[in-house]
């Protein structure tokens, strides 16, 4: 059996954007026939998450990545 991926959707106060952003991937995971732990939270719960991705606005990619690392990687 496969494990399932745990996906965090993160937004400032992780009440907003990211809810909205985890209902509609539920929406296009359901119709997938996906079965994923979708999860969202505040920016400020993410240093101890365990988790295998996670989305977020660009304006918090620096916050969450070195913004060195998030620069190169964005723009390649």
């Amino acid at each position: 059996m496969t494990r399932k991926l745990t996906i965090y959707f993160i937004c400032g106060a992780g009440l907003g954007s990211s809810l909205a952003c985890q209902m509609t991937a539920e929406d296009v995971l359901n119709r997938l026939e996906l079965d994923e732990n979708l999860e969202h939270e505040a920016i400020s719960s993410t240093p101890g998450l365990r988790t295998d991705i996670i989305v977020s606005a660009e304006n918090f990619g620096c916050k969450l990545i070195p913004e060195t690392t998030f620069k190169r990687r964005y723009n390649e």
